[in-house]
């Protein structure tokens, strides 16, 4: 399994102190910068007609789309502000297609039978731990192609959760979706610029 935290310079202390806190070796990914890619998107409109394309939103989603064009093996993402909870020893529960590990807000979801610690997850708020397997991969590129395609833009956590749904993955997240891993309090998010 690779790993890998996708990091701001001014950041690089926090995936240091998860490096340490998790006990594993993480690679450092150089966030891209969306503004770099602002030329790709223009014409696009957001999946939410209402909300503006930021570059910030753009940077995320390249580097996440990096990533896993990258990967030839199951792979974890972080992103910088991604701090350690808990470890738990209900962490890889079922067989899975992408497990959240760190997320905002289970917003579309079922509940498990005979299993009072996760949920089956179809859409999902923030991408700061995720585990995707091998064909979880395979299936969030292809849904961002055909939406790169339509000229539809989808934001990171957006482009989990279609590619969930349009290819049947099999994805859960813990009931309390900050039980593993949360968003570090305090800092300005560099995709919507607020403090979380």
């Amino acid at each position: 399994m690779e790993c890998v935290a996708i990091t701001l310079p001014d950041r690089l202390e926090y995936v240091e102190q998860l490096t340490q806190d998790i006990n594993m070796d993480i690679t450092i990914f150089n966030a891209l910068s969306g503004l770099s890619f602002l030329d790709n998107y223009l014409g696009f409109k957001h999946v939410l007609q209402s909300e503006m394309i930021t570059a910030g939103m753009i940077g995320c989603l390249e580097s996440h789309i990096h990533i896993l064009k990258e990967s030839n093996k199951n792979v974890l993402i972080f992103e910088d502000d991604c701090e350690f909870v808990s470890n738990s020893k209900e962490f890889y529960p079922l067989d899975f297609d992408i497990l959240c590990l760190g997320t905002n807000e289970n917003v579309e979801f079922q509940y498990l039978e005979n299993n009072k610690h996760y949920l089956q997850v179809f859409r999902f708020w923030g991408t700061h731990a995720l585990l995707l397997r091998q064909n979880a991969v395979k299936a969030v590129l292809d849904t961002y192609e055909k939406y790169k395609n339509l000229k539809i833009f989808l934001p990171a956590d957006w482009l989990y959760s279609y590619a969930i749904k349009e290819h049947n993955l099999r994805a859960y997240a813990p009931m309390n979706p900050k039980q593993y891993f949360k968003q570090k309090s305090g800092l300005i998010s560099s995709v919507n610029g607020k403090v979380r």
